[in-house]
C-alpha cells in the first residue's frame, strides 16, 4: 500500500480531508502540507490511517507501506527525524522508503542512507526509472529489511516529469525481454539476503505492467 499523499509531504487538496478536520483550519487554502497541521490534527490524521490500515495488517496481507517521497524532500537532519517518527506512529507496521530526489542516492551519501534505513527496518525501495532529473534515483540495489522491493516505472524520460498528463501517460512505457532479463538477476541476489522479494511494475499504461509481470515471473521461475 502506498502512503497517503499528506504523509509523504506532498501537497494534498483540502477537499480530501475528513470534514471535521476540515472545519477546524483556520486557512483557506485549497491545498495543504502536513506541517500545516497543528499536533492534535496531525495526530488524528495519523490515527485515521493507521485504523484504516489495520484489517489489511491484521488479515496477513499487508506486506508494507510505501513512503514516496518528492523531489523537494531533500536529505537534512528535518527529513531524517520525520523518517524516524514513521515508525513511532506505525510501530506494528511493515515499512519502505522511496526517494525521487537523486541526492539520497548520491555516491557521497549512499552507504549513510542504507544503513539508516537498516538501522530502522525499513525497506530500501529499488527503482528502476528515467535518468538525468533531479527527480530521478540511480538503480542502486541494496536490501535492507527482510522485505525487498524493487519497482519498475518505466523508461519515458519524455514524460517523467511533464505537467498536466495522467498517471498511465507519465509510466507509458512496455519493458522489452532483454531489460527485464538484466533485472532477473538482481532479484535473485535480494532474494539471498532477504526474507521475501517484491517487484511491483507501475508502468500503468493499458496492460502494459501485467504483460510485464507476467514475463519477468517466467524469467524467476
Amino acid at each position: 500500500a502506498k502512503a497517503y499523499a499528506l504523509l509523504t509531504q506532498h501537497p494534498t487538496p483540502v477537499a480530501r480531508l475528513p470534514k471535521d478536520l476540515r472545519e477546524k483550519l483556520s486557512d483557506s487554502k485549497a491545498n495543504l502540507y502536513f506541517k500545516d497541521l497543528g499536533p492534535k490534527e496531525k495526530e488524528s490524521v495519523w490515527d485515521r490511517f493507521r485504523e484504516g490500515l489495520q484489517p489489511l495488517h491484521d488479515a496477513g496481507k499487508l506486506g508494507a507501506i510505501v513512503f514516496q517521497f518528492p523531489k523537494w524532500f531533500l536529505p537534512s537532519p528535518s527529513a531524517y527525524r520525520f523518517m524516524e517518527d514513521l515508525r513511532e506512529w506505525l510501530p506494528d507496521f511493515g515499512i519502505a522508503i522511496e526517494f525521487r530526489q537523486v541526492l539520497w542516492m548520491k555516491e557521497s551519501r549512499r552507504q549513510r542512507v542504507i544503513e539508516f534505513l537498516k538501522d530502522h527496518h525499513y525497506t530500501y525501495v529499488v527503482v528502476d526509472e528515467p535518468q538525468g532529473f533531479a527527480s530521478s534515483v540511480p538503480p542502486v540495489v541494496a536490501t535492507t529489511a527482510p522485505l525487498g522491493m524493487v519497482r519498475f516505472h518505466g523508461h519515458n524520460a519524455e514524460n517523467w516529469e511533464k505537467k498536466g498528463i495522467s498517471t498511465a501517460e507519465k509510466f507509458r512505457y512496455l519493458y522489452q525481454p532483454n531489460e527485464l532479463k538484466a533485472w532477473a538477476p538482481k532479484l535473485q541476489d535480494m532474494a539471498d539476503t532477504a526474507t521475501e522479494v517484491q517487484a511491483i511494475f507501475n508502468n500503468c499504461y493499458s496492460d502494459y505492467a501485467v504483460r510485464n509481470a507476467e514475463e519477468f515471473g517466467q524469467l524467476l521461475r
